[in-house]
């Protein structure tokens, strides 16, 4: 389903959402050796368990190309 934003643009630096922040779980993975255990340097993401970052207003973070958030509400269009 389509959607906007408001604000539609970075109130301070007027540049374009490139997403929503999420939040992920998973599992890092680390390998056994001699009973003593090292990273693995790869993590299992539970991609069931994304969550978009949300403020108790329902306002989402958004992320700009730069790295930049800011707070938007959401609102579907029809």
């Amino acid at each position: 389903m389509p959607f906007k934003f408001d604000p539609p643009k970075h109130p301070e630096f007027g540049t374009e959402p490139r997403g929503t922040v999420e939040t992920l779980i998973g599992c890092a993975l680390f390998s056994e050796e001699n009973g003593t255990y090292d990273w693995d340097g790869e993590t299992d993401v539970w991609w069931d368990e994304q969550r978009t970052v949300e403020e108790k207003d329902e306002r989402v973070q958004l992320i700009d190309r730069k790295g930049n958030t800011w707070w938007a509400k959401m609102i579907d269009v029809k």
